[in-house]
């Protein structure tokens, strides 16, 4: 099993076997196929449709962001469960002892500044001035965090499919048995079998219920 991978042969199986027509080949290497297609269908929701480096994994992360001028930046990645350091143009900013203090604080998304933390301004060429907020400079902030979804988290990974949350699990099990399914329908949008009967296949790439879920998770917009 690969680390990115958001699902378990186990749960696509046991998918497959409750659905209509359902069930994989009787062959050797059938668990081998799933496990090739629940790789790669995750990585290409994890990094291409998602665009997210840490999903199932608690991952120590870099952000190098341009300063918004307000007293919040949204990271690349989440939730949040530690921040180790926060750097604003170049100098060190500390955490805020108590939530209420001056310093930062953060939540699932976001890194905030409280009032009275200082910030040293390049327009200050001498001095440092108070002003709570990242100044809009290009590049100017750098954060080492920790996001992924743990146990503690909400939603909280899910053990049974490798630590992605439950629902996501779902939604790639589903394209996994959906493409070990359709790969024998390639070029092909119908077939006429026994008895004239047709059968077609659909052309959307997944179900409305998945792009609900991938919508869930997707970073709308690049940040920094």
């Amino acid at each position: 099993m690969a680390t990115v991978d958001l699902t378990t042969v186990g749960q696509v199986t046991q998918y497959a076997a409750g659905s209509s027509g359902g069930s994989f080949d009787n062959t050797a290497d059938a668990a081998g196929i799933i496990a090739m297609l629940i790789t790669g269908i995750s990585v290409d929701v994890a990094y291409s449709v998602l665009r997210r480096r840490a999903i199932n994994v608690s991952t120590q992360l870099t952000d190098v962001l341009d300063g918004t001028g307000s007293d919040r930046m949204l990271m690349k990645d989440w939730p949040i469960t530690a921040v180790a350091s926060l750097t604003v143009n170049g100098l060190s900013v500390q955490a805020s002892p108590d939530g209420v203090s001056a310093g930062f604080v953060f939540d699932e998304r976001r890194i905030i500044l409280l009032p009275n933390t200082v910030i040293g301004s390049p327009l200050a060429s001498s001095s440092y001035v108070a002003l709570s907020r990242f100044p809009r400079i290009p590049q100017n902030v750098t954060i080492v965090y920790t996001a992924g979804y743990t146990a503690n988290t909400v939603p909280a990974a899910d053990t049974n499919y490798n630590g992605a949350p439950t629902d996501l699990g779902l939604a790639v099990t589903h394209l996994v048995f959906e493409a070990y399914k359709r790969r024998r329908w390639v070029g092909q949008d119908a077939k006429t079998i026994a008895q004239g009967q047709n059968i077609r296949t659909h052309d959307r790439e997944w179900p409305e219920w998945v792009n609900r879920i991938m919508n869930t998770y997707r970073r709308q917009y690049y940040v920094g």
